[in-house]
């Protein structure tokens, strides 16, 4: 259960393409790959880790975007 309780204050660190990373030294060592860690109110999962914090897990874009259409009537 999320308690709301801030432990630490992070920053994104590093941009590689879309990927991104956040600094969180002071939390770096509790932190292990699959954890949910809240991020402005968003639970990102640690998909990688680096020396000073962790790389979160991104969805795959859809290889198509969904059309509608809309029938007159």
């Amino acid at each position: 259960m999320f308690t709301g309780l801030i432990q630490a204050v992070g920053q994104i660190g590093d941009r590689r393409g879309e990927s991104f990373y956040i600094q969180c030294p002071e939390l770096r060592p509790q932190i292990q790959v699959g954890d949910s860690i809240a991020v402005n109110g968003v639970c990102l999962t640690a998909a990688t880790l680096t020396p000073k914090g962790f790389g979160p897990m991104s969805p795959p874009k859809p290889a198509a975007v969904p059309t509608w259409e809309i029938a007159a009537g």
